[in-house]
């Protein structure tokens, strides 16, 4: 999906928010300075030919330069680190007790990926984990997911976010308690990049321990020419491949690998929206098609 309008005005409120939230006591005068020099970054970038991760990555690294941080939101990972993995028993014992313990293990990933930094919205995944049922899937392709999972015999699940991992280490049991021969191996990003998860975060989740974890690129999007030789290698022959979240949508939704793609995320930009036709909060489970 290639850069659009609306993703310029996009960018210049996350630097805001980025600013305001890691720096205490900046002023509008520095904000407006630095969101100048943003500008200048941009102007003489082929915006046509990229995609909203690649631009994302120069403001990301500028509030990083300006902050003399290479991982500014350190301290938010960690709280949301520290929600998911207080909610992990409970997510585990409501897919236990699920009439389909599959289809509540993907919801629940796909749940998971309203712990975002990038989007300015109140989380309360707690309360929300309560009360989602299979009818909050505004596109809903399980049907087709399971058959093809069953058919998989290797997965590649590209993750996205910080605590947003834990729910996906519910969605890795569930299908190794399902499949226990299947391969699954679960891409990180190769450094600190808003809230998205690094290896760091998948060892602490414990998601090394049930599959493989590999690294991809450090953007918060799936760009497959700047990965890993690994993470192409897998990208290019696995079965089947579970995209995480809005960036990674963004970045593969035109991309044609060998093995089939899902999409598991949370609508939350008015492009989006008007691409899959839901509203703003939706929550997906699509099945890429030609």
């Amino acid at each position: 999906m290639k850069f659009q309008p609306d993703c310029v005005s996009c960018l210049f409120e996350q630097l805001k928010r980025s600013l305001i939230s890691c720096k205490s006591g900046i002023t509008t005068e520095e904000i407006l300075h630095h969101q100048r020099e943003v500008m200048k970054r941009l102007i003489d970038l082929p915006f046509n030919q990229f995609r909203h991760p690649i631009v994302g990555k120069v403001v990301y690294g500028l509030v990083n330069e300006i902050l003399n941080d290479p991982d500014p939101f350190k301290k938010a990972k960690i709280e949301f680190q520290n929600i998911g993995r207080k909610l992990y028993p409970k997510l585990k014992e409501m897919v236990k007790d699920s009439n389909n313990p599959l289809l509540k293990a993907c919801i629940f990933s796909i749940m998971g990926n309203a712990i975002d930094l990038a989007v300015p919205a109140v989380i309360d995944i707690e309360n929300d984990i309560q009360q989602i049922t299979e009818e909050d899937l505004l596109i809903n392709d399980f049907i087709e997911f399971e058959k093809d999972l069953n058919e998989a015999e290797t997965i590649l699940i590209v993750g996205d976010n910080t605590g947003e991992i834990f729910f996906d280490k519910v969605l890795v049991e569930e299908i190794l308690k399902i499949y226990p021969n299947k391969k699954i191996f679960f891409s990180v990003r190769t450094a600190p990049i808003i809230n998205d998860a690094t290896m760091e975060d998948a060892i602490f989740t414990g998601l090394d321990k049930i599959c493989g974890v590999i690294e991809s690129a450090p953007y918060p999007g799936m760009i497959l020419e700047k990965s890993t030789p690994e993470f192409i290698d897998r990208f290019n022959t696995s079965d089947l491949i579970i995209m995480k979240g809005q960036g990674n949508f963004e970045t593969s939704y035109d991309l044609k690998p060998k093995g089939l793609i899902y999409f598991f995320l949370k609508a939350k930009c008015p492009i989006i929206q008007k691409i899959l036709n839901i509203p703003i909060g939706g929550l997906v489970l699509k099945k890429k098609r030609n």
